[in-house]
């Protein structure tokens, strides 16, 4: 995934030494073609200590295990940190104010990597229930059962308007987590950051758009689903009109276009979190409520 880079050498040097072991692990449990399917999935398993052989159905539950798992890990990295800190405030000989620098920086490394492992598990939580709206789940899917609990068989167009208009939903957190951020950094207490209140300005423009595209699109399957409505009414032959939006679908070039827009997103939030971090450990009185958040 492109988040294994980070800015920390040791960081880099602990994540190719985990990659070489992890896939030495994988070969001798499931196939290569499992591992490139859910690269995140078996490597995060792998490092906390989880089962990675999960079949499809059970893999959003994995994905929220390994998602508890790491804010175990972010709350307890915080409290060693929050410990250190309270440390170096009584601490009056050289050596211990150098000893206690090195676990607050060592802490802060941890859960720098901590935390982009947080955004790419989001991210692939994201994918994953995206996927769960085409494929044939039973009826597991939350969503489906609560627009048609039971009834006839979900037609093309059902299930392209349910998937769009979860696109829309994520978006438009984006778009509000995008209009808060320039909220805050506009009337900020630590300054105004003109390069991350530009990457904030550029992450809504971006979300204004698809949301706008993701609209377009939800318009135009209610109105086929409303023509076929009307060609059922007047005695047309409903196999043909079932089929009618497949042409609607997304293809690979939009598939393709949405993971480069959404890794847009989810870069510029980890670039705006370090930002934010550089500014509030500049400042000569530390929020360390602010800080944590």
């Amino acid at each position: 995934m492109a988040l294994d880079v980070t800015e920390y050498n040791g960081n880099r040097y602990r994540r190719r030494r985990r990659s070489r072991m992890f896939s030495n692990c994988v070969s001798a449990v499931v196939e290569q073609g499992d591992y490139i399917k859910h690269p995140v999935l078996y490597e995060l398993s792998h490092k906390y200590g989880l089962p990675d052989n999960v079949s499809e159905h059970l893999l959003p539950d994995r994905l929220e295990e390994i998602k508890e798992a790491i804010r175990r890990e972010i709350r307890k990295e915080l409290k060693i940190k929050e410990g250190a800190e309270k440390l170096r405030e009584v601490a009056t000989d050289r050596r211990s104010l150098s000893d206690v620098a090195l676990i607050v920086k060592k802490s802060n490394n941890k859960l720098a990597e901590l935390k982009s492992e947080l955004l790419e598990l989001e991210s692939q939580i994201i994918l994953t229930q995206g996927n769960s709206v085409s494929s044939n789940n039973g009826g597991q899917d939350q969503i489906l059962s609560t627009v048609i609990p039971s009834g006839p068989e979900l037609t093309a167009n059902d299930k392209l308007l349910i998937s769009l208009e979860k696109q829309l939903s994520i978006e438009t957190k984006v778009r509000n987590g995008a209009e808060n951020m320039i909220q805050s950094i506009s009337s900020g207490h630590h300054g105004r950051d003109k390069k991350l209140l530009a990457e904030a300005h550029q992450m809504l423009a971006d979300s204004k758009a698809k949301i706008e595209y993701l609209r377009l699109k939800i318009l135009k399957v209610r109105q086929n689903k409303l023509n076929n409505k009307v060609s059922e009414e007047n005695g047309e032959s409903t196999a043909a009109s079932r089929q009618q939006p497949q042409e609607l679908e997304t293809s690979l070039e939009d598939r393709i276009e949405e993971l480069r827009h959404r890794l847009r997103i989810e870069a510029a939030v980890v670039d705006g979190a370090k930002n934010v971090i550089r500014t509030l450990q500049s400042t000569k009185t530390i929020d360390k409520k602010a800080l944590q958040e």
